[in-house]
């Protein structure tokens, strides 16, 4: 189940912190990028090691069927990747204030999943966050 993010990003911003949310968000995407970096190589070395010259037909069998989990971990870490990565963009990409220009600093008035109704702190401009992925 996808985690909600727009869910995450009220209760950051009850808190009062847009930035912080921002940043739990870009760390989380960052670290399925080095996962799927580090089963990448995981992979590459999986390789090397059926196809070694006389290993026997069990041992490559067991590689193999690790070297398949290792690709559907890689897939599914580089998607949530950029899952994650493209989301928060998307969603920070709507808190600057419409009226004073304002990035960033937002009060939170209401939050009605995928929705987030803010207010810009400077000014009290208020209008809507929305949560791209409504699935």
């Amino acid at each position: 189940m996808p985690r909600l993010i727009a869910l995450q990003l009220a209760r950051c911003l009850e808190q009062g912190s847009f930035s912080r949310w921002y940043r739990a968000m870009m760390m989380e995407s960052h670290s399925y990028l080095i996962t799927s970096l580090l089963l990448t190589v995981a992979v590459l070395a999986l390789l090397e090691a059926i196809f070694e010259p006389g290993a026997q037909i069990a041992r490559r069998l067991a590689w193999i069927g690790i070297l398949a989990i290792a690709v559907i971990s890689a897939i599914y870490s580089i998607r949530s990747y950029f899952h994650f990565l493209m989301r928060a963009e998307h969603i920070a990409n709507q808190a600057t204030c419409g009226d004073c220009g304002v990035y960033g600093r937002l009060r939170l008035i209401g939050d009605r999943h995928p929705h987030c109704d803010v207010a810009c702190k400077r000014c009290g401009f208020e209008w809507t966050i929305i949560d791209p992925d409504t699935d």
